[in-house]
């Protein structure tokens, strides 16, 4: 209730969330005349809100954004700030408009915004945030905080002995060993070096254990033809060159 200021007369329900596939939390759903209106997750240790998503009223929202995309990127950028009590190092990679509804209905959408978490100026892989800003009101609509790793899981950052295109060639003749009938359309959108610091919840990874690796992702016809395209990714040890991941 403090930090959404819901009113007294909605009601929340609370639940415990300790399954073994999942990050320990408490997930709270708030209700307003029997439909929900915001959903989310608390950490149990700190209290602090984790994630949240709320509803956005179609009906009587205009078919135009009051707000453009630069704009709102700055209410995002002072959200972290503001939920977490101080700047964190951050570096945002991605941001895109997305519509409510079908595109030819003509309802104003909301902007996401997608950051990484920054350890020795290089990005981590899966730390950091996602956060949905409303194109017409500026209001957070989804906030999504990934902060498990511990400081100290970090390895010292050294430059890679194996050169960006070395990376991208083992990808693509591991690509052709899979997927021959693929390999003259395959295309590579991005290789970049990266914490690779995914881990199973609740694991707390060892010091020093995170590495850097390069992240590298591609796409083919069979990829791009799909309706939801996601694109393809191998990741290479930085040191030695071996294919770590595919």
């Amino acid at each position: 209730r403090e930090v959404f200021l819901i009113h007294s007369s909605d009601r929340i329900r609370v639940r415990y969330d300790y399954s073994l596939d999942s990050v320990r939390a408490w997930i709270f759903t708030v209700y307003r005349d029997n439909s929900t209106i915001l959903s989310g997750s608390l950490d149990p240790d700190t209290g602090q809100v984790v994630s949240f998503s709320r509803t956005i009223a179609r009906l009587g929202r205009p078919a135009d954004p009051s707000l453009d995309i630069s704009a709102s990127q700055g209410i995002a950028d002072r959200y972290i700030v503001e939920r977490n009590g101080a700047p964190l190092p951050v570096n945002m990679s991605e941001s895109r408009f997305e519509p409510l509804g079908f595109p030819d209905e003509g309802i104003a959408g909301y902007y996401v915004f997608v950051y990484n978490r920054m350890e020795q100026n290089i990005p981590c892989d899966y730390d950091g945030f996602t956060i949905s800003v409303d194109s017409v009101t500026g209001q957070i609509t989804e906030y999504k905080r990934r902060w498990y790793s511990p400081d100290n899981a970090f390895s010292v950052a050294v430059d890679p002995r194996v050169k960006r295109y070395e990376a991208i060639f083992s990808v693509q003749q591991k690509a052709q060993e899979i997927f021959p009938d693929s390999a003259s359309s395959l295309k590579i959108i991005s290789a970049e070096i990266r914490w690779r610091d995914m881990h199973p919840p609740g694991v707390i990874p060892r010091p020093g254990s995170i590495s850097t690796a390069w992240k590298i992702q591609f796409d083919d016809d069979s990829i791009r033809s799909e309706e939801r395209p996601v694109p393809a990714t191998g990741w290479v040890d930085a040191r030695t060159g071996k294919i770590l991941d595919f």
